[in-house]
């Protein structure tokens, strides 16, 4: 493919074709999947030519169900909630739920205020990680890479570090 040619998903090196997705995960055990906290774990974004407008946690829930086709999925995720919105109102459905795979956030929004309180976030962050423990569920988190960038904070990177 030459540098001129847009990407799209059949011809991105980086989207797996969905049977080889499904050949990787055909032995999860995972039967309830949730997912709860804010944009990045909903993974949303803008559309792209040539790609599905899908996050990632659609997209995951629908190779399990390919391989598990009895699958339940909960997400809760909401774009803008922060760590007190998702530990107030997404974590007790979640657990409800009971899931066997539970994707918890990593409290992006909240390093979007003026002055973040690190020592907050990091608390309710560690009671969010805490009341998930004690299902039986495999944890799972992510948080923003360096490509990611909020010109109006000229500490972003530092932020997201911390």
């Amino acid at each position: 493919m030459d540098a001129m040619t847009p990407l799209t998903e059949d011809s991105d090196p980086f989207c797996l074709p969905p049977l080889d997705a499904a050949a990787l995960l055909f032995a999860a055990p995972w039967r309830r999947f949730a997912v709860i906290g804010d944009s990045l774990s909903a993974g949303t974004g803008g559309p792209s030519p040539g790609y599905q407008h899908r996050g990632w946690s659609d997209r995951l829930a629908d190779v399990l169900r390919a391989v598990r086709p009895d699958l339940e999925y909960l997400s809760t995720a909401e774009d803008g909630a922060t760590t007190a919105r998702t530990l107030d109102g997404q974590i007790g459905r979640a657990l409800e739920f009971e899931p066997d795979l539970l994707h918890l956030p990593c409290g992006a929004n909240d390093l979007l205020r003026r002055e973040p309180d690190f020592a907050e976030i990091g608390q309710r962050l560690r009671r969010m990680y805490e009341l998930a423990s004690e299902s039986d569920a495999l944890l799972t988190t992510f948080t923003l890479g360096k490509a990611y960038v909020v010109p109006v904070f000229p500490d972003w990177s530092a932020r997201v570090a911390r």
